[in-house]
């Protein structure tokens, strides 16, 4: 981060900076499933009643690195000894949480009648959210 200053009819101060990350994430984990089976007959209307079959598990890894530049840049204007006008500029990350990268898929029949099914997961292959942030402030 470098600071500087001027003097002249409105002073000003500030600084800038560039901070540099770089991001390496290893996950692993499996994406199970039940496949869909068919496991009687309703005796009343003769339709069929389906359930979950055996549980079939597949691993799953995923490798993700990124590098990122995150500037900054803040100045102040001097206008009075009681007046002054802060601006500043950057751009934010935040990384997605363990939760979020987890790769484990759980796909399960959420009603056996209709054979509807439900599933969670994490997404592995996520990126960081990223900003572009902007204040300005009199006081």
């Amino acid at each position: 981060m470098a600071r500087f200053g001027s003097g002249g009819a409105v002073p000003i101060d500030g600084n800038i900076g560039v901070r540099l990350i770089k991001t390496k994430v290893s996950t692993a984990g499996f994406i199970g499933s039940s496949p869909r089976v068919q496991t009687g007959t309703d005796a009343a209307s003769s339709a069929p009643i389906y359930g979950n079959g055996p549980i079939i598990f597949n691993p799953v890894n995923v490798d993700t690195d990124y590098t990122k530049a995150l500037p900054s840049l803040n100045l102040t204007f001097h206008f009075t000894g009681k007046l002054q006008l802060r601006l500043a500029a950057s751009k934010a990350l935040t990384r997605p949480g363990f939760d979020q990268l987890n790769p484990n898929v759980t796909i399960f029949e959420n009603n056996p009648t209709n054979g509807q099914r439900t599933a969670t997961s994490g997404n592995a292959n996520l990126r960081p959210l990223t900003a572009d942030q902007l204040d300005a402030s009199l006081e």
